[in-house]
């Protein structure tokens, strides 16, 4: 059996903090489609030229380079409606030894949602996803694939684990953790045909039987995780009335919470009303509330990146206070 590595986290829920701004009651709705995104470079090298941290596990399953021991010299692929794209967005039937290596040749593998719930308030839910990826690990020595097969995505708020059953070799495993995420800086974006992403999803642990003690690296800026959803709210229906006129089109909106270095208000946690704005020509980036170190803001129309650095903070007319958005 596999074991599942760290402890799971258990703080207040995302939306509710992130998304104060969108007054409504909660409720549970079905989940009817998207699914979960792992995107990887094909990166690895030895671990003396990896200087910036940037190999990946996908590199190492492909690698033909040693990284102490015999290449993996392997391949990854996808199944049961599981799929895999390169960076152009093309479906690739799989990436082997043959397959491009950089930190620019990423890989998305794709499992989509086939049910599920989720509570677009507090952010809780459970997705379930279909599909099977397989990581054939030095298949040259005779060993079979690692699986990951039908996971689940539990989502409590501000954290959330993947969980899955499979096989490593011959040995079958599960229902175990593979991946716990932290979802406290991660982006929600709501978009016009009522779908939402919810993208930068930091991953806080492995399953180190899975991948293996030595071969999942930190994969800075060469690896991300994303979830898309697709929901419908449930809700009693009546009688179906004539169709309204067309309204406007719907706009994207990004929201986003954070945690600030320093609290800037020494009020024990009093609720402000605030705007973000650029340290250079004080340009909006976001605005929101903040309460002690937590921050939440809707990001401004164009603005679809993660606020992370330094800004300034304004509450109504009063001077704006330098704060560090980590």
């Amino acid at each position: 059996m596999l074991r599942s590595p760290g402890r799971r986290l258990r703080v207040p829920a995302l939306a509710a903090l992130a998304l104060g701004l969108l007054a409504g009651p909660a409720s549970a709705s079905t989940v009817v489609g998207g699914g979960f995104d792992w995107t990887m470079a094909n990166y690895y090298v030895a671990p003396q030229n990896d200087t910036l941290g940037q190999r990946t596990w996908l590199g190492f399953v492909t690698a033909t380079v040693s990284g102490g021991g015999p290449p993996s010299a392997g391949s990854a692929t996808a199944s049961g409606g599981a799929t895999i794209a390169d960076r152009t967005g093309a479906s690739v039937s799989e990436v082997n030894t043959s397959s491009p290596v950089s930190v620019d040749d990423s890989y998305t593998f794709s499992i989509p949602a086939t049910g599920g719930t989720y509570d677009e308030y507090t952010g809780i839910g459970s997705v379930q996803l279909g599909g099977t990826l397989s990581f054939a690990v030095l298949p040259g020595l005779g060993f079979l694939p690692r699986t990951i097969v039908n996971p689940t995505l539990t989502l409590d708020g501000t954290s959330a684990t993947l969980v899955s059953s499979g096989q490593v070799d011959r040995a079958t495993y599960g229902p175990e953790t593979i991946f716990t995420f932290n979802l406290t800086s991660s982006l929600v974006t709501l978009k016009a045909d009522g779908s939402r992403v919810i993208s930068a999803i930091a991953r806080t642990s492995h399953n180190a039987t899975f991948f293996g003690t030595r071969s999942y690296f930190p994969g800075r800026g060469t690896e991300s995780f994303a979830l898309r959803l697709k929901i419908k709210p449930d809700e009693i229906r009546g009688p179906q009335g004539p169709a309204g006129p067309e309204g406007k089109p719907g706009k994207t909106v990004v929201l986003q919470t954070s945690v600030l270095r320093r609290a800037p208000f020494p009020d024990g946690g009093k609720r402000h009303e605030i705007e973000l704005q650029t340290t250079k020509g004080r340009t909006l980036v976001g605005r929101g509330a903040v309460r002690a170190r937590t921050i939440r803001v809707r990001l401004a129309e164009g603005h679809t990146t993660r606020l992370r650095g330094v800004y300034l903070l304004k509450v109504g007319e009063q001077p704006a206070k330098r704060v560090r958005v980590l």
